[in-house]
């Protein structure tokens, strides 16, 4: 039998050489104590920045640093407590679900992401621009006093397209310029530039004093754009499988939600405060993004020869030598049991395991992508977790969890 082992290497063709970490101690090297030796891989960057320019997704050293400075304030619990936002764009995501057949049936079966991603593009242009494309709006009507309701469309499309072709380009790696045709290369130029500098402005407000050059500005704002609407919709579809799935959860969890906060028709008042404290409804949404993450998948690429703390050596405790442009990386479902025993010190990039915290904390705490995807699951001082098993209402206790198994 050999040993557990955490971190390990695998080659692929034509000479590719990457680096799989399980190891709590390794990531806190590669996000927190060792983060300038690492940066986010040079092919990663390649292929968003013909779509998203140099951003908090598509940069590296001093210009991710400045990205991160400057939108990380725009995201604060008071930017984004304007619930009456969304209200709007979920009236109108219900108006465009088709009707059923006879009142009070059930629809007909449909394919329900393509309006989720309708509706994040909504809520997330609005929010950036302070105008939404209204792309849920199936007619013509023109809901913008800047322009019409052909060029919104056209925006949305392009946008749209040129994303898909960005991800398609990310599996080729270092050949990812072999997607990037000219219908592609079209698509990035044909959006944002007239947004810029006409349009009824929320984020952006807050930004333009400190980016005065128009390109800069279009990459931060598409940086947000992509945040704020693919991963949203992804997460909303698959939350929307998962209440399918577990019908006990759905009926409990639509139960809780009609006490809070009243019935459609019979609406008690919602704010951002309430949302969070509702704590079935966070241990659901965290449950989602912990079997889900928009992210599973993480990588750094080393700038400098370096090392990983452990995983090297024939007992596994020695440091594992990390060449320069070799890439590590990990996946965020595997880390909840593994952080369990690890006591990780958060020196501002990353998280920590606490062993007394209370109960009434939330189970599972996320953090961007370009942050620490580490997550904590709060103990109490006589073991028992408070974790997303209590949508199954059973009992959590150390050794033996439902969801994590034995640690």
């Amino acid at each position: 039998m050999g040993r557990d082992c955490k971190t390990f290497r695998i080659k692929y063709p034509p000479g590719e050489t990457w680096f799989y970490t399980f190891d709590p101690k390794n990531l806190q090297a590669v996000l927190a104590t060792q983060f300038q030796d690492f940066q986010q891989p040079a092919a990663r960057v390649g292929a968003f920045e013909a779509l998203l320019g140099l951003g908090i997704f598509s940069a590296n050293g001093p210009k991710w640093e400045h990205s991160r400075a400057l939108l990380r304030p725009q995201f604060m619990r008071e930017q984004i407590a304007d619930l009456g936002l969304f209200e709007t764009h979920v009236k109108d995501l219900f108006d465009a679900l088709p009707g059923a057949v006879e009142s009070g049936d059930w629809t007909p079966t449909f394919d329900m992401q393509p309006l989720l991603e309708c509706f994040t593009m909504d809520t997330a242009t609005e929010f950036l621009f302070g105008e939404s494309v209204h792309n849920q709006k199936g007619d013509s009507t023109d809901t913008s006093t800047l322009f019409s309701k052909k060029e919104m469309m056209q925006f949305v499309e392009a946008f749209f397209g040129a994303e898909k072709t960005t991800a398609r380009s990310m599996i080729y790696g270092d050949l990812f310029w072999l997607m990037h045709d000219r219908k592609f290369k079209e698509q990035c130029k044909a959006f944002i530039t007239s947004l810029i500098w006409t349009g009824k402005y929320v984020v952006l407000d807050a930004i333009v004093a400190d980016v005065k050059d128009p390109q800069e500005l279009r990459s931060q704002l598409l940086n947000i754009l992509l945040a704020g609407s693919d991963t949203i919709s992804g997460t909303l579809g698959l939350l929307l499988a998962s209440l399918a799935q577990y019908p006990h959860i759905f009926k409990k969890l639509r139960n809780i939600i009609i006490d809070d906060f009243g019935s459609f028709d019979r609406p008690k008042q919602i704010t951002l405060s309430r949302l969070k404290n509702c704590s079935y409804l966070q241990w659901f949404l965290n449950e989602v993004l912990r079997v889900y993450p928009s992210v599973p998948v993480h990588s750094r690429e080393a700038v400098r020869d370096t090392t990983l703390p452990v995983g090297g050596g024939s007992d596994g405790i020695s440091p594992v030598f990390i060449p320069k442009g070799h890439l590590v990386a990990w996946q965020t479902q595997n880390f909840e049991a593994l952080m369990l025993n690890a006591s990780i010190q958060n020196d501002g990039r990353g998280a920590n395991l606490d062993s007394t915290t209370s109960h009434s904390t939330l189970a599972l705490e996320y953090v961007s992508d370009n942050d620490s995807p580490l997550l904590r699951l709060p103990m109490s001082q006589s073991g028992s977790c408070k974790s997303s098993t209590q949508l199954m209402d059973q009992p959590c206790r150390k050794g033996d969890c439902p969801v994590i198994g034995n640690w």
